[in-house]
């Protein structure tokens, strides 16, 4: 928090200054600087999983990066990224599903495990697996939100997102500077 030093102690009248005053001068210095770290550091990170993770129905489930690809702010431990600073943010990510004919499939970016800024639902695909890929940008987080990929289905059992090497199972951000 910072504090106006010369609203407790006025220069102008010849008193020393109290003792809290050096205190209050670093403090006010080392929170500024904090802070500017944080906004002039390049908030970014990847993550991928190149291994199925079977998801189960009905439950908008995250994905379980297995590979981090970036985190400059070592703010990503799978499957959550921690909003490090107030910011816009953007995010992406995709899934690939199994092929099944039956019900819904679903991608999307959740915030603190309730909000969704980005969500696709789409019927499933009858003889190929279904590519699901959700994007939402400018999306203004406060420092300690949360951010997840989740995948979602409805075909009435378990069924694999597949990430394989060409089609990785992928969850990016970025701060939006």
């Amino acid at each position: 928090m910072y504090v106006d030093l010369n609203t407790l102690h006025n220069p102008a009248t010849g008193n020393s200054p109290p003792a809290t005053w050096g205190d209050q001068a670093r403090d006010n210095f080392e929170d500024h600087e904090t802070r500017i770290a944080a906004l002039e550091s390049d908030v970014r990170f990847a993550a991928q999983r190149t291994t199925t993770q079977s998801i189960p129905t009905g439950a908008w489930t995250p994905i379980d990066c297995t590979t981090v690809l970036r985190d400059d702010g070592s703010d990503f431990s799978s499957p959550t990224f921690t909003v490090p600073v107030d910011d816009w943010y953007d995010f992406s990510g995709q899934v690939v599903f199994a092929s099944n004919a039956v019900g819904v499939r679903g991608v999307g970016i959740r915030v603190n495990g309730t909000d969704f800024p980005g969500v696709l639902l789409v019927p499933a695909a009858s003889s190929t697996g279904t590519f699901l890929a959700v994007s939402v940008n400018d999306v203004w987080l406060t420092a300690g939100n949360t951010v997840q990929l989740v995948a979602y289905h409805t075909v009435g059992a378990a069924l694999n997102a597949a990430g394989i090497s060409s089609q990785p199972l992928r969850f990016t951000g970025r701060a939006a500077k």
